[in-house]
């Protein structure tokens, strides 16, 4: 599947406004080759209006479909045990009540 360039090109926020290209960068053929395309979102008050957000061209002008970050597969599995974790935690808690506490020096190592 593929997605049409007015429809990646709108906002990701809510789809009203089409995004001002800031930048077109080249990939080489080594690297598969095709476009990263930047976007900003002309409305003011909007989330994507600083950072923007990027679009991917193949090399035969084709728009891979949007992906949820959430939803796509994770490239580092996380290694920590329940109680590496939990341990983490406790410790973090336990720097919070000690900088709490009057008198006390934060350090910063």
């Amino acid at each position: 599947m593929s997605t049409s360039w007015d429809e990646a090109s709108r906002c990701p926020r809510d789809g009203a406004f089409t995004g001002k290209v800031t930048s077109r960068k080249v990939i080489p053929r080594s690297q598969g080759g095709g476009q990263l395309v930047t976007l900003v979102c002309p409305e003011d008050n909007c989330e994507y209006s600083e950072f923007g957000w990027t679009v991917q061209i193949r090399p035969d002008n084709t728009i891979p479909d949007k992906q949820d970050p959430k939803d796509r597969p994770k490239q580092f599995k996380n290694t920590m045990t329940e109680t590496a974790k939990q341990a983490v935690r406790d410790a973090l808690a336990q720097q919070v009540e000690s900088e709490m506490k009057p008198g006390t020096e934060v350090r910063n190592y």
